[in-house]
């Protein structure tokens, strides 16, 4: 069956199916899609079929018995596995291609150099027919690598797409089927596998060719260029050979900062998780400023770690100069040889040495980095088999944090209800429309606070451009000067060759220099302002109302902290670099061929034109897509994450088969989204590429049709330079849309920064409040009203009481009454309207934190965060052992926590899950005795623990609390039938309050309404606590007034 249609909505079927094959080749297929999306904002519901091939379930199916059989092995490998199952689909495939690909790139510099001897000095030997084959030849290499590349990658994508699609189906089945024991870390192993790990298979296969053609490119070259300038090629050669361990190096150590970031992001991500989920809760502790500087500390490391690999990011950027330095290093060799140096011989070298600094420098190292980090996604993928989570735990890399921890404050019974744990609707992230604005970019660069700096900068990208740029003019014209042997004697000969090495020694060294301050002054400003940006997200959230927490899903907020954050850290600075890179580039190549021959500029601006167009009507197609792609992969981890919040009632409901229907049918939608992205990509790629091989066959025949001479130098430069043109505009147009795609994240960061925030934290100076404020906790609530946001209705409704100081107030009703609301109206979480007075005090004349923090609050649901008990209990270090020891002896914990490895410094694990739920509870009660306030709010505390814990809370609310104000929200009535007075609460309104016993005594009343719908004997037995108190009381009282 197809998933699919188990959770999707009938979609148009996919053009790609029926189009042919020149259609496919082409990408024409695509034309409808960038009409579309140049015409509209494309959403999901716009979205095609996914393709029978990339079906989840299927591919599923496939590889499950593959897997099996292997994982019955002594040492089964996934690795063995895939080779086993797709290798016949891209080896071969990958084989050819780099065959081709070195022919070509051993071949064109080659007709280059006959092509520029044509125009050499006083040559004979080269005639003019000659001369149009070498052309032919030229525009020939660079048109069948464009013909074939792009389809080439696009083939390979597909393969690693369905490598991921059938793993990760595998992951979700094992999970599916893993016992509810195995908890929420195997949860978190699987999300972080699927979100993070498997992605790897997007890129893994891109990659395969280049793990051998470097090398043997490298022995071909250095042969051919021997051929040219004997011996001295080799120089240039082994200073690339040389670096190459300094490359590893540094893929080395990239490879480790980036698994540092990766575990400190983890540690960080997994911290908002539980801060949003508790978010309620840490409002009403007034805890903000404590976990701020607890993720200060987190972020700090990760930033250090990330600073660590953009270094090394931002030196591999500069490897363009490494070809420049061979060259320099063969050129200035073959002059002290004594040799001519021709135009010929300079740009086959060029042409070898940077076609050798990209297949040894930059993909050789990147094709064995990305395939090692494939072979680690492969272990931590194999640890997730659940014989050999228990035996490997130790060689699971990382444990990623869960994403979507239950959104809203949901009550018990919605938890488990599978309705849901499969409704994923409520997941779905808005999507943003439109372009970035200018402002997005304006926001982001005015986060540094220094514009000054941010104009150095950018202007370093001009000046390193503009001397690289001389730099080739420079050698271009030595050539000719030596060829044209514009000098008068061998002494002048000698005398300005040496002046020529010397300036180029002084521009290469310049150039050098320039880069560097460039790239590094670029990534540290970028880092910069990403720091910035994070803590302004941190601060938006933290200060939200709650009201944003009720609308926003907790995985749509934490993906602002992961994905997006990630993406302002990592993925922008680099789309950022390369464009604005390749802006320089393009008007830098343009003058240096437009210097050679001026009646270039004409195809060149034709060229541009074309380029603009074509970037038009891709850029709102791939800009929709990137979002609808990322909107669309949310629910998959969401559905993941809710797989096991949901796994006892999936089991006894026998949901599985259903649960993996809805998997699969996430994972298609994606899939769909993620085909026609990369196939955006590819036809806009193919197409640019194709628009530059024209140009470059402009410029090549240019210099052969028009009728006047040219330098051989000169026709070498821009015939050079206008073949880097395909790699960069196919690279650097993607980045520039990458780059946008990216500020997406700015965008949705700046959103969440710029939530309407809570009043302040800090009373105003015209207050003046009391250091023991409040002394007597007298409340009184005075015509209020309160609803959660702004455009909602009232959920109070004009609430009119008073209690007297120290008095026990029992707050019952049916569900919906408002009882909870009023803990919402008291601690400030919602919006009130009318006032709240506590011991005379306005609340709402006064900062949140000194309101909150002198109120106590056990929560119906014990909320224990990730660290020790002493974190727990006293988060700011303001107590001394002796008062938490006091206080967990008070509640019967003493023996328990001296009993566990470091005491008050033992560790909590998820949500306390190593303490019971009464055990939980009671740490809450330990809180609320420490912070020792006269008011304290008990919201159902005592609802989900057991009979021994719920009496020992009792008593020791009785004796530690007896001097406070408590108010307790009660869903048992049995817990407030002993208190001073009850209110009943109804629709929102105060329908009773009094003493309940006397309460109980009014016929039709609505606390005996209440009473009488549980059975005689516990109606009888609640009658009893309540005369019992009653008379207690009075007979307390009169002993008081006699006394006085």
């Amino acid at each position: 069956m197809d998933a699919s249609k188990q959770s999707s909505p009938k979609r148009e079927r996919n053009p790609f199916i029926k189009a042919n094959i020149i259609s496919k080749w082409l990408f024409l297929w695509m034309h409808s899609v960038f009409r579309k999306g140049r015409r509209e904002e494309l959403d999901a519901s716009k979205l095609y079929e996914h393709l029978p091939s990339f079906d989840s379930e299927s591919l599923t199916r496939n590889l499950q018995p593959h897997w099996e059989k292997e994982s019955k092995k002594k040492n089964p490998s996934l690795m063995r596995l895939i080779f086993k199952v797709y290798g016949w689909q891209f080896v071969p495939v990958c084989v050819l291609y780099s065959l081709l690909e070195m022919a070509i790139h051993s071949f064109q510099p080659l007709l280059l150099g006959g092509l520029i001897s044509y125009f050499a000095y006083g040559q004979t030997t080269v005639t003019k027919e000659s001369a149009y084959l070498y052309a032919m030849g030229i525009v020939l290499c660079s048109l069948v690598t464009s013909l074939v590349f792009h389809p080439f990658m696009f083939y390979v994508f597909a393969v690693g797409t369905r490598v991921r699609l059938a793993c990760a189906g595998l992951v979700y089945r094992k999970c599916l089927r893993a016992s509810a024991s195995s908890g929420e870390g195997l949860g978190g192993q699987a999300i972080s596998v699927m979100s993070i790990d498997l992605s790897q298979f997007d890129l893994t296969f891109y990659f395969f060719h280049d793990l051998w053609k470097g090398p043997v490119e490298a022995c071909i070259f250095g042969y051919l260029m021997f051929r040219q300038v004997g011996w001295t090629s080799l120089i240039g050669i082994a200073f690339i050979v040389i670096l190459i361990p300094l490359q590893a190096w540094a893929a080395k150590a990239s490879a480790s900062f980036g698994t540092q970031s990766a575990k400190h992001r983890d540690a960080r991500v997994k911290l908002m998780n539980e801060i949003i989920g508790a978010i309620q809760v840490i409002k009403m502790y007034a805890w903000e400023k404590s976990f701020g500087r607890l993720i200060a500390a987190v972020r700090q490391s990760e930033v250090k770690a990330i600073r660590g690999s953009m270094s090394i990011y931002a030196a591999l950027q500069c490897t363009n100069m490494i070809s420049k330095i061979s060259l320099f290093l063969s050129l200035v060799a073959y002059v002290y040889v004594g040799d001519l140096v021709t135009a010929k011989k300079v740009f086959i070298l060029s042409s070898y040495y940077g076609l050798l600094n990209d297949s040894l420098l930059h993909y050789w190292p990147m094709a064995i980095t990305t395939w090692a980090q494939t072979l680690d996604v492969i272990t931590h993928h194999a640890a997730l088999d659940l014989e050999a989570i228990e035996a490997d735990k130790q060689q699971v890399k990382r444990v990623l944090s869960q994403v979507d921890r239950t959104s809203k404050q949901l009550s018990k019974g919605e938890e488990e209800d599978p309705a849901t744990v499969q409704d994923e609707n409520g997941n779905a992230e808005q999507q943003l429309q439109g372009a970035v604005s200018y402002d997005t970019y304006k926001a982001y660069f005015r986060a540094l606070g220094a514009p000054f700096l941010v104009c150095l900068v950018l202007s370093m990208f001009v000046l390193a451009r503009g001397c690289q740029a001389l730099m080739d003019i420079f050698i271009s014209r030595w050539a000719t000067w030596e060829e044209d042997r514009g000098y008068d004697s061998m002494d002048d000969y000698e005398a300005t060759r040496t002046k020529m090495v010397i300036w180029y020694t002084v521009l290469l060294l310049l150039t050098l220099a320039l880069f560097l301050l460039r790239t590094f002054g670029f990534f540290f400003m970028c880092l910069r302002i990403s720091l910035t940006l994070h803590d302004q997200l941190y601060h938006g959230i933290i200060r939200a109302w709650m009201y944003f927490f009720n609308a926003n899903p907790s995985g749509r907020v934490l993906n602002r902290f992961s994905s997006d954050i990630q993406n302002v850290d990592v993925n922008l600075p680099q789309a950022m670099m390369d464009s604005l890179q390749f802006l320089v580039d393009v008007v830098a190549v343009l003058v240096i061929v437009a210097i050679a021959n001026y009646w270039l500029l004409i195809p060149a601006a034709i060229m541009v034109i074309l380029l603009y167009f074509c970037r038009a009507l891709y850029i709102g197609a791939s800009r929709s897509l990137k979002r609808i792609e990322s909107l669309t992969r949310s629910p998959i981890y969401s559905h993941t994450n809710q797989t096991f919040h949901g796994h006892s009632t999936i089991r006894s409901m026998d949901a599985m088969p259903q649960l993996e229907q809805t998997f699969h049918g996430h994972q298609n939608t994606n899939s769909s989204a993620l085909f026609l992205y990369v196939s955006a990509n590819r036809a806009f790629s193919f197409w640019t590429d194709l628009i530059c091989v024209v140009y470059i066959l402009a410029v090549t025949f240019s210099f052969l049709v028009i009728n006047q001479s040219f330098y051989s130098g000169d026709v070498g430069l821009a015939i050079t330079q206008s073949m880097t043109l395909v790699i960069m505009c196919q690279w650097g147009m993607r980045q520039t849309a990458e780059m946008e795609n990216n500020m997406t994240s700015v965008e949705r960061v700046l959103e969440y920064a710029q939530t309407p925030s809570e009043p302040p934290l800090e009373s105003p100076k015209s207050v003046n409040l009391a250091a023991e404020w409040p002394q007597a906790g007298h409340l009184r609530f005075q015509d209020l009203r309160m609803r959660y946001s702004p455009g909602d209705e009232d959920i109070l409704r004009g609430l009119n009481f008073e209690s007297q100081p120290m008095e026990k107030i029992g707050i019952v009703g049916r569900t919906g009454a408002g009882k909870s609301s009023i803990i919402q109206a008291l601690f400030r979480l919602a919006l009130n309207e009318g006032t709240i007075e506590i011991d005379g005090l306005d609340i709402g004349k006064l900062g949140l934190h000194d309101l909150r923090s002198r109120i106590s609050i056990i929560p119906q649901d014990p909320v224990l965060f990730s660290g020790t008990l002493r974190f727990n209990l006293d988060p700011f270090d303001e107590k001394s052992d002796e008062s938490l020891w006091s206080a967990l002896e008070d509640v019967k914990l003493k023996k328990h926590v001296s009993s566990l490895e470091g005491g008050l410094s033992c560790r909590m694990q998820d949500g306390g899950s190593n303490f019971s739920m009464g055990q939980r509870q009671l740490v809450c009660l330990a809180r609320a005795i420490l912070r020792q306030n006269r008011v304290l709010v008990m919201d159902e505390a005592t609802a989900n623990v057991d009979t021994e814990t719920d009496i020992l809370i009792q008593e020791t609310i009785q004796t530690k609390f007896a001097e406070c104000t408590v108010l307790t929200i009660a869903h048992r009535l049995h817990t407030v039938m002993d208190n001073d007075s009850v209110l009943v609460m109804d629709a929102g309104q105060i329908v009773e309050f009094g003493a309940p016993h006397k309460l109980l005594q009014r016929k039709d009343g609505a606390l005996l309404k209440l009473v009488n719908q549980n059975d005689a004997a516990t109606v009888k037995f609640l009658k009893k606590i309540a005369s019992e108190s009653y008379m207690r009381r009075n007979r307390r009282d009169s002993l008081t007034i006699s006394e006085e």
